[in-house]
């Protein structure tokens, strides 16, 4: 008998498919971000998992992150403006593909 729940955890490019037939199953779904690759395909999940009546939903690990609730909180607490923002994010270059279609 399968699981009640699964977590997606997977290369960018796998996550509709894997999470289509979970949802198809009955399986409720947590999918790693970006959960997939075109508006056209959140859209399909959301129609399956309405029809099945399961959950899906998107990990956000950092949004619990220490380091992002203390900046969260100094904001919060009266920070002030930002004049100057610096970010950097290294990714593979095969989940490149991912970005570029998220337009």
């Amino acid at each position: 008998k399968p699981g009640d729940a699964c977590v997606i955890f997977t290369p960018d490019d796998t996550h509709f498919d894997m999470a289509l037939e979970a949802i198809r199953r009955g399986i409720h779904v947590m999918i790693t971000k970006p959960a997939v690759k075109t508006l056209a395909e959140h859209r399909q999940l959301y129609e399956e998992a309405k029809k099945k009546n399961v959950l899906v939903m998107i990990e956000v690990h950092k949004r619990f992150d220490s380091m992002y609730s203390d900046a969260r909180d100094r904001i919060r607490d009266g920070l002030g403006e930002f004049s100057y923002f610096y970010s950097f994010m290294s990714q593979p270059k095969f989940q490149l593909s991912t970005f570029r279609s998220c337009k």
